[in-house]
């Protein structure tokens, strides 16, 4: 029997030889993912001037209720306790007596204090103690309002299955509570001391050298200067934040300037001015 001829060598072609060499290419090649397309730096990091929704009063009454009620037992404890004022407090006292731009060791702002807390509350104990233990509740406050500008602006840049998961509101509020049940607030909240205007106006200069960093507006840099000012008339200890604070400013990153904002320069000369 012969051999029968190649197909090759007849002129005809295998079966394969008819499949579309695109299909076969779909077929045979391997599949690779698409890439993904990249997302604009400025979705991924949004500027600091754009504006982040915070936490609604309403979402706040809470808290604002709650730091009442410590406000309002610490007072009955003052009243009914009855312990009197001690020899700080006493010294202070006299102090607001006669007025001054300064005090031996002390700046004049807790005489000031109490000059205007016993001319609204009189001369008696709670009169001496009254606006000191305000600037308590007052810094927590504050401290709750800078927490939840902080965690939502840091939020806004996160992609929004993450962002959704954030609660501003939450973080502010243990800020608060966090400080307000310190150990601190606790024990210097009972009485009237350097350390009540000295801690209120660090949390104010806080936020407001934090918010001029961020976006350097003229109200941060003059209020940053407003409450560096009335910390030192304080307590002298707040000329440790003015060190702090020049060098956190030296540290930070240029970023995306605000509409209107004012050049670090410049508004460190301002706050220095004010």
């Amino acid at each position: 029997m012969a051999d029968s001829p190649h197909p090759l060598a007849a002129g005809r072609h295998p079966p394969c030889a008819n499949i579309n060499p695109t299909l076969a290419r779909r077929v045979h090649a391997p599949r690779l993912p698409s890439p993904l397309p990249l997302m604009p730096s400025t979705m991924r990091h949004p500027p600091s001037f754009l504006p982040v929704r915070a936490a609604s009063w309403p979402a706040a009454l809470p808290l604002a209720l709650t730091l009442l009620a410590i406000t309002v037992w610490r007072v009955w404890v003052v009243v009914h306790v009855n312990a009197g004022l001690y020899v700080d407090e006493a010294q202070y006292w006299v102090w607001s007596k006669s007025l001054d731009w300064g005090y031996y060791s002390k700046p004049p702002m807790i005489a000031a204090l109490i000059a205007l807390s016993t001319e609204l509350f009189g001369d008696g104990l709670l009169g001496v103690k009254a606006l000191a233990m305000l600037c308590y509740p007052l810094a927590a406050w504050v401290l709750h309002r800078w927490v939840t500008e902080v965690v939502a602006e840091s939020a806004a840049g996160l992609p929004t299955e993450l962002r959704a998961t954030v609660r501003p509101g939450r973080a502010g509020v243990v800020a608060a509570l966090a400080f307000i049940a310190s150990p601190v607030a606790g024990l210097l909240g009972l009485a009237a001391t350097t350390d009540a205007p000295l801690l209120l106006a660090w949390a104010l200069a806080s936020r407001a050298l934090w918010r001029a960093g961020r976006h350097g507006r003229p109200g941060d840099w003059l209020g940053l200067g407003g409450w560096l000012g009335l910390g030192l008339m304080s307590k002298y200890t707040m000329a440790a934040f003015a060190l702090s604070a020049l060098g956190w400013l030296w540290m930070l990153p240029a970023s995306a300037a605000a509409p209107g904002a004012w050049p670090r320069r410049r508004g460190l000369l301002a706050a220095g001015a004010v």
